[in-house]
């Protein structure tokens, strides 16, 4: 999930950065912008504050009930709702990225988030996305009949992927508004393409994401397997614990193994997105980082252009400073990008602001 990580040392140096690109506004004006507080919550300069959280649960029937946190300003109240939704990973919903992510949009726009309790794992390799979708697309159907509003949407990995696919799903009359893709897969196929080439420098969490169901390993292997998966932490999977968990001999045949998987091979967004003649009423912003070793920046500029060529209104940014789930950024690669990353978020947040 998307997040910002800073050496403490750089704190100084990035908050007379902040004051220089504010010197055409008030100081007070400039910080109090939705943009420039969401980027220092986000960078953990700052702390969301003004936000309480609130869990529901919603019986769908008899069988089925979802369950939802929700995030609203402590001093607002407000008909918009970001719904967002994680990508790959052990803490599912629990990730303190999604936590970050959500309190700071509410904190610094007033508008209401809403994180539902999607689970990104299944026991079956060939559904993962198909899961994704269905749970998506179920969870927004569900929350626009229960909490009616104006929804935004923002995912991240295959979860932006397979967002977009299940919002194919949905009416068009509670299409979002506004969509915030963070680090999309936009063809499965040159995905797992760039993984086998990339080999062992690949990000270790592919190889254990794969193999969790993975035919050519035995029961205690995935055992094994699945508690490597749920030990990985936010930012770059740390090998040297993966090595204690799973034993020098099934470490070194995940670090090996080639990755495949025939659902990832048949995912392609172009194909998704051409399927209606008409375009949703929707904003496109495309967030990609250019140090993301899960999936490459290369997919998103990929998304970014196919929509742009087909019409979508969309907006794309490729940065430094934001990573797959947690990355270190020096002062210098934060000066250079801050201003652009706050024209992206300036144009995101763009009547959106209830402050």
């Amino acid at each position: 999930m998307m997040k910002i990580s800073l050496n403490k040392k750089y704190i100084a140096a990035i908050i007379a950065a902040i004051i220089i690109v504010a010197c055409a506004l008030p100081l007070r004006q400039f910080l109090g912008k939705p943009s420039v507080k969401f980027l220092l919550h986000m960078s953990e300069l700052t702390t969301p504050k003004n936000y309480t959280t609130e869990e529901q649960f919603f019986n769908t029937s008899p069988a089925k009930s979802m369950g939802v946190m929700i995030y609203r300003h402590k001093n607002i109240k407000s008909n918009k709702y970001y719904l967002i939704v994680h990508g790959l990973t052990p803490q599912d919903y629990n990730h303190p990225a999604m936590h970050l992510l959500a309190s700071s949009i509410c904190d610094a726009t007033g508008m209401n988030v809403i994180k539902p309790y999607i689970k990104s794992q299944t026991k079956d390799e060939h559904n993962l996305v198909a899961a994704l979708v269905e749970n998506i697309a179920f969870a927004y159907k569900t929350l626009n009949e229960k909490i009616p509003g104006d929804y935004r949407a923002m995912g991240g990995c295959i979860g932006a992927t397979s967002m977009l696919i299940a919002f194919e799903r949905v009416p068009r009359i509670i299409y979002p508004k506004k969509v915030l893709l963070f680090g999309p897969v936009f063809n499965g196929k040159a995905m797992l393409d760039f993984y086998n080439k990339a080999g062992v420098n690949v990000d270790f969490i592919v190889k254990l994401a794969v193999s969790l169901t993975n035919d050519i390993y035995n029961e205690n292997e995935k055992k094994l397997i699945q508690k490597a998966f749920n030990a990985v932490k936010p930012g770059e999977t740390d090998k040297n614990e993966m090595k204690k968990i799973l034993g020098s001999g099934l470490y070194n045949d995940l670090l090996m193994l080639k990755v495949r998987n025939s659902e990832f091979e048949d995912l392609d967004l172009s194909r998704v997105l051409l399927h209606n003649n008409s375009f949703p009423d929707c904003e496109y912003f495309i967030l990609h980082s250019a140090n993301d070793s899960i999936v490459p920046k290369a997919q998103g500029e990929a998304l970014f252009n196919f929509m742009k060529k087909h019409g979508y209104y969309t907006n794309f940014i490729g940065t430094e400073i934001f990573d797959h789930s947690a990355n270190k950024v020096t002062a210098t690669g934060f000066i250079k990008e801050m201003k652009y990353l706050i024209n992206f978020f300036d144009e995101l947040f763009k009547g959106d602001n209830e402050l």
